[in-house]
C-alpha cells in the first residue's frame, strides 16, 4: 500500500510491450483502466503518466492504436526489449520529476539481458511499484496476463469500465526523438523512407531491408528506363516503316509516271506514222 509520502505523488508507468504484449483475445483498450485501478487500489492517487515502449515491430497496429488512444505515450525504441532502454527512459523522467515520485514497471528480464536492478531508484527516494516480481520470461509473461485478467474482472464486477479516448501521441527514438500526434501520422512516419534510413543505422537486419528496398527501387527505375528505351525503339521502328512505305509509294508513283510517258510517246509515234502515210 502507498505510504503518506508517496500516495499523492506523481506516478509514471513504463510498459515494455515487446516483452509483455497485450494477451491474445484481450481488449487492448482495457490495459490503461486496469493499471489505473490497480494503482488507485494501492492508494496512489496523484498525477499519472503512462508510457509504452519497444521496437513495436511485432505489435499489431490495432493494439498500438488502442493503447495510444487511451492515454499511453508511444515510444519507438531501436533497442526496445533491453533493460538499458527502460532505465534510460526512467532516468530521463527522473531528471524532470524530483522525489517523492512513483515508478510502475511492466517488463521482464530476457535471457540475453541482465536482470533489471531498480533498487538504486529507491535509494534516491523514488518508489518502485511492480504488480508482479520481475523474473524469467515465461513466469513474467504469465504473471502479466494474470494481472490484467484479474484487474479486468474486478472492473466488471465494480461496473466501472469507462474507457476514455484521447488523441494518440508518440515519440520515435529511432529518428532522433521525432514527436507527433495522431495515429495516422504515426503509421505514415513508420513507413517513411526517413524512418527506414534511421532504423538501418541501428539494426543490421534493418540495414539489409533498407538496402534491399533501395535496390528494388533502383531496379524499378532501370526497368522503367528500359521500357522507355523499348518504347523509343518501337517508335523509331514505326517511323522507319512509315518512311519505307513512303518510299515505296514514291517509287510506284514514278513507275506510273514512266508508264504514262511511254504511252504518250507511243501515241505520238503512231500519229507521226499516220501523217507520213
Amino acid at each position: 500500500m502507498a505510504t503518506q509520502e508517496f500516495a499523492g505523488a506523481v506516478t509514471a508507468v513504463f510498459w515494455n510491450i515487446d516483452t509483455c504484449p497485450v494477451p491474445r483475445g484481450f481488449d487492448a483498450r482495457r490495459v490503461f483502466p486496469c493499471m489505473k485501478r490497480y494503482l488507485e487500489k494501492l492508494g496512489y492517487t496523484g498525477p499519472l503518466t503512462m508510457k509504452v515502449f519497444g521496437t513495436l515491430k511485432d505489435t499489431p497496429a490495432d493494439h498500438l492504436e488502442a493503447v495510444s488512444s487511451t492515454g499511453f505515450l508511444l515510444y519507438v525504441d531501436p533497442f526496445g526489449s533491453g533493460s538499458n532502454s527502460l532505465l534510460g527512459y526512467m532516468s530521463l523522467w527522473r531528471a524532470h520529476n524530483p522525489p517523492p515520485a512513483n515508478f510502475m514497471v511492466i517488463t521482464h528480464s530476457t535471457d540475453h539481458v541482465a536482470p533489471i536492478d531498480l533498487s538504486r531508484l529507491q535509494g534516491w527516494r523514488y518508489n518502485v511499484v511492480t504488480p508482479y516480481p520481475l523474473g524469467r520470461p515465461a513466469s513474467s509473461t504469465n504473471a502479466w496476463e494474470s494481472f490484467l485478467l484479474a484487474e479486468s474482472r474486478a472492473l466488471e464486477k465494480e461496473n466501472d469500465y469507462s474507457i476514455q479516448t484521447v488523441e494518440s501521441s508518440w515519440v520515435c527514438e529511432v529518428c532522433c526523438s521525432v514527436t507527433g500526434r495522431g495515429f495516422d501520422n504515426f503509421t505514415t512516419h513508420m513507413s517513411s523512407k526517413e524512418h527506414a534510413y534511421w532504423k538501418s543505422t541501428y539494426l543490421p537486419i534493418a540495414q539489409d531491408e533498407y538496402e534491399e528496398e533501395e535496390e528494388e527501387e533502383e531496379e524499378e527505375d532501370e526497368d522503367e528506363d528500359e521500357d522507355e528505351d523499348e518504347d523509343e525503339d518501337e517508335d523509331e521502328d514505326e517511323e522507319e516503316e512509315d518512311e519505307d512505305e513512303d518510299e515505296e509509294e514514291e517509287e510506284e508513283e514514278e513507275e506510273e509516271e514512266d508508264e504514262e510517258e511511254e504511252e504518250e510517246e507511243e501515241e505520238e509515234a503512231c500519229e507521226s506514222s499516220h501523217l507520213l502515210l
